[in-house]
């Protein structure tokens, strides 16, 4: 009986079926979570001489043009010619809406540019925020829609009353505005924090570590919006200045390419170059030029990113499926040594394959299917090379390590 139970444990033990991987497709990911400091060129605009409310005209984090008018300030209280305004408005729609209006070629051509403003600040979300940029070109193409309609109709006389009480209450509030223009083209910000004087990108030299450590922003915070303060910012480039102990990252050199991303999806990466690194101590400050994510990126003084070392993707395999395969010649010496995998066919038949592994980080791989050349580079004979079996995408791959 204790021969039968030895033999019956033994067979058990040997029909155990191996744990098995399916070869699809994966991605495995070299990063690390740094600390970064942003510094932009940036330029604040003096308010100094300006008094009164603000009014923006250029909303944050939108572009603006040398010359346009990124806000106003007024100077004297303008709420009662304001209720005013309102009031005529309403009166004017209360006339149109009793009128029998078939409108003029020209009332048409209005509504058209009307519709083409508007949808154009409708069709992205993200330009919502650029209403009062088309304010005025709305505003002009309303009342010119007003006064066709007034002139060709009988009524015309008291819209056109309306029409021009409004244009001189508009008038009288202009009076009291101050414009505040951009001097050069940029991406307008009211986000103000101390730090655009002394953070500057052609002042690298006197940027120290202990300048950047004692940045008081909190890491991931969003700069506050001052009530009184403009700056405009460079739209086509920022530095992120990381903090990095790693092996990778400080073995940067100057002029190197790395890919980072400021959330955790690894499928949108962005690109940076070094230009610029402070050594302290085992730690390196690394200055990125970028010119991915200005506009988020101009919303902020620290934050956390993630610096990619590299990337790849294939097919992703467990490492314990992976084996060391020993090529032995005739008289049984052992000659190379390539990696393999075990593959079940559908009919439970094993069958090995040569596989190289491109890279292996977390207890995975990605690994591909040798060439022909690159076998032949390696000394493998023809037979071997032609008689040698694949990976293919979905084959059971066993894990018997």
């Amino acid at each position: 009986m204790d021969g039968l139970f030895a033999v019956t444990q033994l067979v058990r033990l040997y029909n155990q079926p191996a744990g098995y991987a399916l070869a699809k497709n994966g991605r495995i990911t070299n990063y690390e979570q740094d600390i970064a400091y942003v510094i932009r060129d940036e330029e604040l605009v003096d308010t100094s001489e300006y008094v009164g409310e603000r009014q923006i005209n250029i909303y944050d984090n939108n572009r603006a043009a040398q010359g346009d008018v990124i806000a106003y300030f007024i100077q004297e209280n303008n709420d009662e010619q304001k209720k005013e305004i309102n009031s005529i408005d309403l009166q004017i729609q209360e006339i149109m809406k009793g009128m029998q209006l078939e409108y003029s070629q020209d009332v048409k051509n209005v509504e058209k540019s009307l519709e083409s403003n508007l949808y154009d600040l409708l069709k992205d979300k993200e330009k919502i925020h650029d209403l009062n940029n088309k304010k005025t070109a709305i505003d002009e193409l309303l009342e010119k829609k007003v006064k066709y309609i007034a002139s060709s109709n009988g009524k015309g006389s008291e819209l056109n009353e309306l029409v021009n009480k409004r244009m001189a209450l508009e008038k009288e509030i202009a009076k009291n505005k101050v414009s505040v223009k951009a001097s050069k083209a940029g991406l307008v910000s009211y986000r103000v924090d101390g730090y655009e004087e002394s953070l500057k990108p052609e002042d690298f030299l006197n940027i120290t570590v202990d300048m950047l450590k004692n940045i008081k922003s909190s890491t991931n915070q969003l700069i506050p919006i001052t009530t009184d303060k403009i700056k405009i910012i460079n739209n086509f480039y920022a530095y992120l200045v990381v903090v990095t102990k790693s092996e990778e990252g400080t073995s940067l050199k100057l002029n190197d390419t790395v890919k980072y991303t400021l959330g955790t999806d690894l499928n949108n990466l962005s690109k940076a170059t070094v230009d610029y690194i402070i050594k302290d101590g085992d730690t390196k400050y690394v200055f990125l030029r970028t010119t991915d994510n200005i506009e988020k990126l101009s919303q902020y003084r620290k934050l956390n990113v993630n610096i990619v070392w590299w990337d790849y993707q294939g097919i992703k395999l467990p490492n314990e499926a992976i084996y060391d395969d020993e090529i032995k010649d005739a008289q049984g010496n052992i000659t190379k040594t390539l990696k393999a995998i075990s593959v079940q066919g559908v009919t439970g038949y094993k069958r090995k394959v040569w596989v190289k592994v491109d890279n292996q980080v977390g207890g995975f791989s990605i690994v591909s299917n040798f060439e022909d050349a690159e076998l032949e580079e390696l000394g493998l004979n023809k037979e071997l090379i032609d008689d040698r079996n694949r990976l293919n995408l979905y084959d059971k791959v066993l894990i018997e390590n």
